[in-house]
């Protein structure tokens, strides 16, 4: 994705940073380029959750037990300016 007057970032840089994996009911905590007032959550399905932000930035996400293998995707900002996080559901370990 290009953005209007800056170079592409890779996943988890800009906007929304955080991890690539989480596991299954746990949480995960992003962090959010200041002046963000909100971010999206999709855990697949026809719904969203829209989580406010913090002064500081910092966001812990509760994750829903869904299966793994599913991908949670965090988005901030909108149109030319927005980030995507792509998070992958593991299962936890034994």
């Amino acid at each position: 994705m290009l953005r209007a007057g800056r170079p592409p970032t890779p996943q988890g840089q800009g906007g929304v940073t955080g991890p690539s994996a989480v596991a299954q009911g746990g949480s995960i905590t992003v962090q959010v380029e200041q002046g963000t007032s909100s971010i999206t959550v999709h855990t697949g399905g026809p719904t969203e959750q829209v989580i406010p932000v913090p002064p500081g930035g910092s966001v812990t996400i509760p994750i829903p037990n869904v299966p793994a293998g599913v991908v949670v995707v965090i988005t901030s900002g909108g149109g030319l300016t927005k980030s995507i996080l792509y998070v992958e559901v593991i299962s936890p370990g034994p």
